[in-house]
């Protein structure tokens, strides 16, 4: 499985990705992006800029299972202060 963290900076306004090969998946909002594209997402404390080659095979997709599981339980909670 190919997965993409780009460097973070603390503070910063979200990550950029230039995509110029594949097509990557932004692990936690489901958002695809296309070869050639250049994205900034957001990035909060626990949610790093993280994106997946995409589509991922069957055996990868099975190997990934807990991980999807992992970001649908996240994606259901918020970080206070």
């Amino acid at each position: 499985v190919e997965v993409y963290l780009p460097p973070l900076q603390v503070n910063s306004q979200g990550t950029a990705v230039n995509s110029t090969a594949f097509t990557y998946k932004h692990l936690w909002s489901g958002e695809e992006y296309v070869p050639g594209q250049t994205v900034t997402v957001d990035a909060p404390w626990g949610k790093p800029g993280v994106f997946m080659r995409w589509p991922v095979t069957e055996k990868e997709g099975l190997q990934l299972q807990q991980l999807w599981e992992f970001v649908v339980a996240e994606n259901a909670t918020t970080l206070e202060a």
